[in-house]
């Protein structure tokens, strides 16, 4: 190759080779502008979505303000943020149309906002019309709280998503300058080029630099949030305004402090503490909640979380002494809706016992009076007196009743739970149903094989059964079904928090009829005392209340289905029985003549109430029993000091001074073999825990009949010895 050759080649070579630089400068130059821009726009889309939820807070913040309070001021803010909130996003709508993540995203983010910012509406016009109880009912309802849990998920996954491309484009952002770098660095002849497109890229580094420091001020500076910079001790290294506004101290004032728990209520420094130190362990996800001493001394509440990152920790807050002092007037005013409707069921409950036991009354004191005038007209031996005195008998019967219904209703009564095979106990009562219900509704049992076992009141379990089947034979005046079914079951944690019971294993008795079935609104009131759909006079409105009472009472559970015109289903779950069995009190045969008693058996009757006390002693001693008394558990100790021939003690336990379960404590220290026999007409805790007689106590409750007396000391004296 000649000279001129060489020489004519070498520069179309150089410029061959600058030629190619420039063009793989110039492409690789878009390439990171465009990188560069994709990093932009995914931090634009992080703080639109910061600002949609920034606004809805403050929207639900000045509504909430304006319903409990009633300032007008409220709704100013109200409206600004609730149109901000609009504004908002819309703009992170247009900034998301090229991802379908995000544009699914924001399509679930419109209805969810849209009712959420109805519900805000739907309250303040509540508010404005004057229904602040329903305005409150609606806050405390929590449909806004689940749909606001709702936005802030999806929110948070739209930040995820922006995240991860963060960190992608990041990613490719730097490759790209890297491969520039590369390409540059390999071809000498291109230093020009290089040296060009380093400094263009610093130029724009710096730039881009400028703009986010601009815009990181921007959001430090105006944030209605308190953001702070501290280290790992807690010291102060930066604050925004936001803390000077919220509490009064300036930036320079916190970075004094030794650290920013100073501030803090003596009550909050441990928790401060440890929220510093699972801050340095991983971050606190649960915002910590602390009372900050303002400036001019008064208490802040300070709600904040934070994160570490090296040797700082990066902490955001708010001050929520407002929210706190909302939630604290509505508590106020659901405390207040609550007592009205205690009055209201009190006076309801009142007012029926008052009319039932109004009309018992009047059949006993009626009855007795017209015995007194045949008595006295010395005609004794009428067959109106055996009538009369059958009638007073009846009405005082019914009013033992209705307070065994009311002590049930109260979950009050004296339960005597033994070990019990359901299938053999709902066998039992079902005999005696079919004769209950007559021929025209049909009975069916349907017992589930390889049923647990449950501790329950029989007698008690065997009157619900009954209330329910005659509830149902009500409801299905021209005939229809009724079937009585059992099975295991297994209440979740889910049905256990919606329904106010307990998890666990449970036996289950269900009862089903054909009837006519119940409204949701007489649905919702049917364990309410004296409330019934049945004509007047023909019930007290008591049974499925006992019912509900008594269920509870026994740690079960009881839950009602109905549908008009189809029937109704009524549940009972029993927990499973866990551990040893236990026997109740023995039921006694109330049939047949009434066992004697001897002369040689001494009683003691203890009863501070001087006419019960005559009473049991006259009919102890009819009986055929040698009755002594005494007034009170003191007497009482010093007769049976000098008696040992006492072979009963038939004490009250509700006394004063010394009750009877410490008169038997007392007793048997002297007398470890006497015998005991409790009476009582309500008591809560001398002989009954948690609603369950305590075990070996044998009690016949108040008021007693001469039979059930007769039955109860023949059986307590004939025992074997305890």
């Amino acid at each position: 190759m000649t000279l001129s050759s060489r020489s004519l080649l070498q520069p179309l070579l150089a410029a061959a080779l600058l030629a190619v630089g420039l063009l793989a400068a110039a492409w690789l130059k878009v390439e990171a502008d465009s990188r560069n821009a994709l990093v932009t726009h995914t931090q634009d889309v992080r703080l639109k979505v910061v600002q949609v939820f920034a606004a809805l807070q403050d929207a639900e913040t000045n509504q909430r303000g304006y319903i409990i309070t009633g300032d007008a001021s409220y709704l100013e803010t109200y409206d600004t943020a609730r149109d901000r909130a609009g504004v908002r996003f819309g703009e992170l709508g247009a900034l998301t149309t090229d991802n379908p993540v995000q544009v699914a995203a924001t399509g679930q983010l419109q209805p969810l906002i849209e009712q959420k910012l109805g519900l805000l509406a739907k309250g303040v016009a509540l508010r404005k019309s004057g229904d602040e109880a329903g305005a409150l009912t609606l806050i405390k309802a929590g449909p806004g709280h689940e749909v606001m849990e709702d936005i802030r998920t999806l929110l948070a996954g739209m930040d995820a998503e922006e995240r991860r491309l963060f960190d992608a484009r990041m990613s490719e952002a730097q490759s790209t300058d890297t491969l520039l770098l590369v390409t540059l660095a390999g071809s000498g002849l291109l230093a020009i080029v290089i040296i060009w497109l380093w400094l263009s890229g610093i130029r724009a580094a710096a730039r881009e630099l400028a703009e986010r420091t601009r815009e990181r001020d921007s959001f430090w500076n105006l944030s209605r949030d308190m953001l702070a910079i501290l280290d790992r001790e807690g010291k102060v290294v930066s604050a925004n305004p936001a803390w000077r506004a919220a509490t009064g101290w300036s930036e320079g004032e916190l970075r004094d402090l030794s650290w920013i728990g100073e501030l803090f209520h003596e009550d909050d420094q441990a928790s401060a503490v440890g929220a510093l130190s699972q801050i340095a362990s991983g971050g606190l996800d649960i915002p910590v909640e602390v009372r900050m001493r303002a400036k001019d001394g008064s208490y802040r509440w300070i709600s904040g979380i934070g994160a570490a990152d090296g040797a700082l920790v990066y902490a955001s807050a708010r001050d929520v002494t407002l929210e706190r002092q909302q939630a604290e007037a509505l508590a106020a005013s659901e405390a207040k809706v609550l007592q009205i409707q205690k009055m209201e069921a009190i006076g309801q409950l009142t007012g029926g016992v008052a009319h039932d036991f109004n009309n018992m009354l009047a059949i006993i004191i009626g009855s007795l009076n017209l015995v007194d005038r045949r008595l006295a007209r010395g005609d004794g031996a009428s067959p109106d007196v055996l009538k009369f005195l059958a009638g007073a008998m009846e009405g005082a019967t019914r009013a033992a009743t209705l307070t065994q219904r009311l002590l049930a209703f109260a979950r009050r009564q004296p339960l005597a739970p033994e070990t019990v095979n359901v299938n053999d106990l709902v066998a039992k009562v079902s005999e005696l149903l079919r004769r209950t219900l007559g021929e025209e509704i049909a009975l069916e049992t349907v017992l589930a094989g390889g049923l647990w076992q449950t501790n329950v009141d029989v007698g008690q379990m065997e009157q619900a059964l009954v209330n329910l089947a005659v509830n149902a034979r009500d409801a299905m005046p021209v005939g229809g079904k009724l079937t009585i079914e059992t099975m295991n079951a297994h209440l979740d944690d889910a049905y256990a928090r919606e329904n106010d019971t307990a998890a666990g294993q449970y036996v289950m008795i269900g009862v089903t009829d054909t009837g006519t079935g119940m409204t949701p609104d007489v649905l919702a009131q049917a364990f309410e005392p004296f409330f019934s759909t049945k004509p007047t006079g023909k019930g007290t409105g008591l049974g499925l209340s006992m019912v509900f009472g008594f269920i509870k009472q026994s740690g079960g559970h009881i839950k009602i289905y109905s549908e008009p015109g189809v029937g109704t289903t009524v549940k009972f779950y029993l927990p499973r029985l866990a551990g040893a069995a236990k026997t109740g009190a023995a039921a006694q045969d109330m049939g047949g003549e009434l066992p004697p008693g001897n002369p040689t058996e001494v009683i003691l009757v203890v009863e501070d109430e001087d006419r019960v006390r005559r009473f049991s002693v006259d009919a102890l001693r009819d009986l055929g029993y040698t009755a002594i008394h005494a007034s009170s558990g003191e007497e009482a100790l010093g007769i049976l000091a000098e008696r040992p021939d006492i072979k009963l003690l038939f004490t009250d336990v509700v006394m004063p001074v010394m009750n009877g379960a410490k008169l038997v404590e007392a007793a048997r220290q002297q007398r470890r073999d006497l015998r005991v026999l409790f009476t009582t007409g309500y008591t809560r805790n001398a002989i009954v825990h948690n609603g369950t007689l305590d075990q070996g106590v044998d009690l016949l409750s108040k008021p007693f009949t001469l039979p059930q007396l007769a039955f109860r000391v023949r059986a307590v004296l004939d025992a074997p010895p305890k």
